[in-house]
């Protein structure tokens, strides 16, 4: 996750970071996740999905659980296997990606 202190003490140790949007998960206003014990901390809605990934690619941004708009730095998107309907989200996100003009690469690709 960005502006974690992992982030912080890799950059420190001169390590490359991929840090994470997670399509499928709530923000709070601090940028942190919503806690699943928390209703609607997970998102399966695809169409919702697809929204939050096509305004992080837009503008670097996230609608937090509140409905604030938060910057996130991130250079990676993830979609947990564990939520119900990955494959689908995957799909979209993939799909969302691709019409925006971008490429789905591997991490290794990424980070070179």
């Amino acid at each position: 996750m960005p502006d974690t202190q992992v982030e912080r003490a890799a950059d420190r140790a001169g390590m490359r970071v991929l840090t994470l949007f997670l399509a499928d998960r709530a923000y709070t206003p601090r940028g942190e996740l919503v806690s699943r014990k928390m209703p609607g901390s997970v998102i399966t809605d695809v169409d919702a999905v697809r929204a939050r990934v096509r305004q992080f690619l837009d503008d670097g941004s996230v609608t937090t659980a509140d409905g604030t708009r938060r910057s996130v730095r991130a250079r990676s998107i993830l979609v947990h296997s564990d939520t119900p309907g990955s494959v689908t989200l995957g799909k979209a996100v993939r799909q969302e990606v691709e019409s925006g003009g971008g490429r789905v690469v591997g991490a290794a690709e990424l980070l070179a």
